[in-house]
């Protein structure tokens, strides 16, 4: 006759539990909260310095975060903060909106905190504000 042979489970059911658990409590830890992908719609230098030595000019920024379209001013600061060579317009930026101000990433790590322009919806026709307007 036939006989049907059952294999044993590579792992139990208790330890695939908790490396279920860990890997949900990793995955939540990863992700910062309240740090969101947004748009880079525009970036352009508009004036030099206001800082005497201190900065290399003033740069307008343009970041669209689902439909509402957000204007910063960066000003580097010499020697701490670097212009913004890094950032393509049309690239994904990651962000941080709380209140009036904004955070967003230059390079791998480093975090910039500036002051919201301007904050506007985005039309029906799908145009996100930019520095020109």
């Amino acid at each position: 006759m036939f006989s049907v042979r059952v294999a044993k489970p590579l792992v139990n059911r208790p330890t695939l539990i908790i490396m279920l658990v860990l890997a949900i409590a990793t995955t939540a830890v990863a992700q910062k909260p309240g740090y969101v992908t947004g748009k880079l719609v525009d970036l352009r230098r508009y004036s030099e310095s206001t800082r005497p030595i201190h900065s290399s000019g003033t740069y307008c920024i343009a970041i669209q975060v689902q439909d509402i379209s957000y204007l910063i001013d960066y000003e580097p600061w010499y020697g701490t903060d670097h212009p913004p060579k890094e950032l393509i317009v049309g690239d994904p930026i990651q962000v941080k909106i709380k209140g009036d101000n904004l955070w967003f990433m230059v390079g791998k790590s480093d975090w910039h905190k500036n002051r919201i322009v301007r904050r506007e919806r985005i039309p029906q026709d799908g145009v996100p504000s930019t520095c020109a307007n």
